[in-house]
């Protein structure tokens, strides 16, 4: 392919950056020259396909002539650094906090809403890696019945806090085993992890929500077009990859499980599994567990149920690879319809 573009990572060794940069080489973009970016590893090799590239310095590096630039790292980094980026004439594809809010920039879900990418839009972001399985789950059914009210609980693993939250867990885990007597003290999480959950992620607020809960609530506010009623609460649990999430959703319409499921199936990037008629079955098929779903791609939802003692509601369980399409492949699915949208592709 003659067209081919420039395209930087940075924070290309992070959990994110590092699946990302795989995605890249799985999904065979159009890429001349694949940049990879560090703020911390600096001359570490990275992998892309048969190649190895090495990580170069953010603080010199030169963004002229790159087309296209994900930026996986934390918003404060993304606040210094973006404008810049954007000065140079990339477009940047931002996984941080730190845009997704403000009403200039789309943030967007490719099966949902890449209509909001315009030609004039030069940094997209991609949402919160709770968010991007919820409504790619709920906006198909909140345009068929009106989504009047969402409680969530989400049941979130230690990688979306980072490779030194992992290793957190991995650490207290090991010492529960083989060093009993020694004290599991936390340093990335306010608590223990290991043998534990965790009713807070991010910092406690004066409205009593956690960051993370607030930032889940807004985007999807963002997404959906309104303020719809949502009460949630983030959970930090002992896994280390995928996370899951309890919903209930309460409908303007009547919407029935026959009704929701159908709609599920059709979709591109959900895997459905069906409600379970035999309510004494315990086969391994029947329900979705983190473990399941880590290294797919698909969002995967299961016990789908009516709540008979609240007015047009539906229970449903969702799961997904947070870093995959919770992140990475979401920001590279961005790529392609960019690229598409340019005939690149």
């Amino acid at each position: 392919m003659n067209n081919k573009i420039n395209i930087a990572v940075i924070g290309a060794t992070g959990n994110v950056g590092r699946l990302l940069i795989d995605i890249l080489y799985e999904r065979q973009l159009p890429i001349r020259h694949l940049y990879c970016i560090s703020n911390n590893l600096i001359g570490h090799n990275i992998s892309f396909g048969q190649q190895n590239i090495v990580t170069q310095s953010i603080k010199n590096f030169d963004f002229r002539g790159i087309n296209i630039v994900f930026s996986c790292v934390n918003a404060q980094v993304a606040k210094s650094i973006i404008p810049q980026i954007v000065s140079a004439g990339a477009k940047v594809i931002d996984k941080s906090s730190y845009f997704r809010l403000k009403s200039d920039i789309p943030l967007v879900i490719p099966e949902i809403n890449i209509d909001t990418i315009t030609t004039n839009s030069r940094i997209i972001s991609s949402p919160n890696c709770c968010v991007v399985p919820l409504i790619l789950v709920l906006k198909p059914l909140d345009d068929v019945a009106k989504i009047k009210k969402l409680v969530i609980a989400t049941y979130q693993s230690t990688s979306g806090a980072g490779k030194a939250a992992m290793e957190e867990l991995d650490m207290q885990t090991r010492n529960r085993y083989l060093e009993q007597s020694k004290t599991l003290t936390p340093q990335i999480f306010p608590k223990q992890i290991a043998f534990n959950i965790i009713p807070q992620i991010g910092m406690i607020m004066e409205n009593g929500r956690c960051d993370e809960e607030d930032k889940i609530i807004r985007e999807i506010q963002k997404i959906i077009g309104r303020q719809i009623a949502i009460s949630i609460t983030c959970v930090r649990v002992p896994t280390f990859v995928s996370h899951a999430f309890a919903v209930n959703v309460e409908f303007e319409y009547n919407l029935s499980v026959k009704d929701a499921e159908s709609l599920l199936v059709k979709l591109n990037g959900i895997k459905l599994i069906s409600n379970v008629k035999n309510s004494m079955s315990n086969t391994s098929s029947d329900i979705v567990t983190p473990v399941d779903v880590t290294g797919k791609n698909d969002v995967f939802v299961s016990r789908v149920r009516k709540e008979k003692n609240i007015k047009n509601s539906l229970s449903l369980w969702i799961s997904t690879d947070n870093l995959r399409k919770g992140s990475a492949l979401n920001a590279v699915q961005i790529a392609e319809n960019i690229l598409l949208q340019q005939k690149l592709i």
